[in-house]
């Protein structure tokens, strides 16, 4: 086995010293070069020789020198011409783990399972990241001849993962005989399609991690803030305990007793601070890096050999040479080591503990409570459902007996709906209508009765006889039940939706689809008494008052009193159950939207 790392110099370290290069950069408690080896060390279990670097041009000699002096390994560091001669000396089965440093993942757990699976796979392994919660939109909008908008089409794409299937390749794994002859210069993405183009099977693992792109400042920031929140740091080998806490200095670096630091920080080699320096965190100060006296360093990456002047301000930066501010007014700013320094894209916020803003909510942990209601109410889901389905067995086979006598069709009709977290699956009820109502519904959208994305009709030509009777007793649903047992749906949730009525919002979506719909719910209880009426914004309005108040006791008041409505027949009003501030209601929540 043999690991291969492609190096490059970014755009942003034109001006930087030639023996800085993507492996030295800071990552974390070390550089990249030693925490991308470090990692598939790990994860491969060791290498039959030590690994290659490629170095980038033009620089290669100085490169290697900072190569060298940066990772502590044993690595060999090749030229773009000189990888061929490498990889010739492997055997042809011999596996060839090729890294390009232009991206990294701050955590490769996922990769670990599919890694150790590959098993006598034989082809190329590609792995890329597709990111976390990486819906977009598409939108189409159609106008009439006159230019009036006509209708808005929107559909939810993880277009993320769909460019990451072309550039956010970050790991192979190939034989050696079918990279025989690669040369330095080829990214990952590009070696994928020359391998196809030889035949070599391939394939791509999806990995739901997000790579930090490292072509850029804001990239390595991310990376260096991601190993040190997520990953932590260690207390400091030198003894500086009396810094704080989540801070790592490393043996040969220089810290004045009057500095202090609040971690998360790591400090590398030969680096010194100056007396009175705060260092905010989450923060890291390259190797012969120097912080002088009394600057303020927050939530910046000090790159290798770069020197802050007295009293300089750095913040929320990629420093590669020019302190970014002072405190003093009117204070010319001193040139240093290295030309600049790099900040976030214009636009960017940086709030609280990192310099990446995140959508509130989306990553904040679940309330320990809240996990624990979730556990029992799906243990008390199946349980119940389990009952149900043994003692209504004689009622469900009447039924799928008299579906079957009364049209022809499947006894069951499986509607695709998004469950969980998005996931289809399917909906199962007795058929109620014809067997190709589907195809029927397109012609009959003109006489649509209700707003929004669903379609009612109070006379439906498509329901059948008996199916008029199954729907208003709702009969029809207790299929739904074998849905509960295998975990597609709850007893009690949001109502059920296809794919094509979660198209109108974000918001709503992702809140209605972070808990299993149910087979009864708020609204079924409390929608207006007209149901001929079907209000979009009121569905809406139930469901995302739900998932705000969920609890098992609310869970049990829906339950009970949709026994006591026979299915929702009859409306009782919402304060029964939930506690809304003073207008709030359906019709606020449409006029809001």
């Amino acid at each position: 086995m043999l690991l291969v790392l492609f190096d490059h110099r970014p755009a942003y370290l034109a001006g930087a010293a030639e023996s800085v290069s993507a492996m030295t950069l800071p990552a974390g408690p070390g550089c990249l070069g030693q925490h991308v080896i470090e990692t598939l060390t790990e994860l491969a279990g060791g290498w039959q020789r030590p690994p290659v670097v490629v170095s980038a041009a033009p620089h290669a000699p100085a490169q290697a020198e900072g190569i060298a002096r940066a990772v502590a390994d044993e690595v060999q560091v090749v030229s773009a011409t000189e990888l061929a001669g490498v990889l010739a000396e492997c055997e042809p089965s011999d596996e060839v783990w090729l890294v390009d440093l232009q991206r990294w993942p701050a955590e490769l757990g996922p990769a670990r399972s599919e890694l150790a699976a590959r098993g006598a796979w034989s082809g190329a392994l590609h792995l890329v990241a597709v990111g976390h919660k990486g819906e977009k939109t598409l939108e189409r909008v159609e106008f009439d001849p006159e230019g009036h908008v006509k209708r808005v089409q929107r559909y939810y794409a993880n277009l993320p993962a769909l460019k990451s299937a072309r550039q956010g390749v970050f790991l192979t794994v190939v034989p050696a005989a079918a990279v025989v002859d690669l040369r330095g210069g080829t990214t990952l993405s590009a070696l994928r399609a020359q391998l196809a183009d030889r035949g070599v099977l391939s394939r791509d693992v999806p990995l739901e991690v997000d790579a930090c792109d490292l072509t850029t400042p804001s990239g390595v920031m991310q990376l260096n803030e991601r190993l040190l929140t997520h990953k932590g740091t260690n207390g400091s080998p030198n003894g500086h305990a009396a810094h704080g806490e989540r801070i790592v200095v490393a043996p040969t670096a220089k810290i004045a007793a009057s500095a202090r630091l609040v971690g998360p920080v790591a400090v590398h080699d030969r680096a010194e601070i100056g007396d009175n320096v705060m260092l905010i965190g989450p923060a890291v100060v390259g190797a012969d890096a120097r912080v002088a006296t009394s600057a303020t360093i927050a939530q910046a990456v000090i790159t290798p050999g770069v020197t802050i002047e007295p009293r300089a301000i750095v913040r929320h930066q990629l420093a590669l040479g020019i302190s970014a501010e002072t405190d003093q007014p009117g204070e010319a700013t001193a040139p240093v080591a290295a030309p600049q320094a790099t900040g976030m894209p214009a636009g960017m916020a940086t709030p609280g503990p990192g310099w990446l803003s995140t959508p509130a909510g989306l990553n904040q942990p679940m309330r320990l409570g809240r996990l624990v209601q979730l556990g029992i109410k799906r243990a008390a889901d199946a349980a119940v459902a389990l009952v149900a389905l043994a003692l209504l067995a004689p009622v469900l086979a009447l039924v799928a007996l008299l579906v079957k006598l009364d049209s022809r069709g499947p006894v069951l009709f499986a509607h695709r709906r998004e469950g969980l977290g998005g996931k289809p699956f399917p909906c199962w009820k007795f058929r109620t209508m014809v067997a190709n109502a589907h195809l029927l519904q397109r012609q009959l959208y003109a006489q649509n009765e209700v707003d929004g994305p669903q379609f009612a009709m109070k006379h439906d030509p498509r329901i059948t006889r008996l199916g008029r009777l199954l729907r208003a007793t709702n009969l029809d649903e207790l299929p739904q039940l074998a849905n509960v047992l295998l975990g597609h749906m709850s007893l009690i949730g949001p109502r059920p939706s296809p794919f094509r009525e979660n198209q109108i919002c974000v918001p709503w979506r992702r809140a209605r689809l972070s808990v299993r719909p149910g087979i009864s719910g708020l609204w079924q209880v409390c929608r207006s008494e007209d149901r001929s009426q079907g209000d979009f914004h009121e569905w809406i309005y139930y469901d995302l008052t739900y998932v705000k108040h969920f609890s098992l006791w609310l869970d049990v008041k829906i339950l009970v009193l949709t026994v006591v409505t026979l299915g929702g027949r009859k409306s009782v009003p919402m304060s029964w159950l939930v506690r809304e501030p003073a207008g709030a209601g359906p019709a606020a929540g449409a006029a809001s939207s």
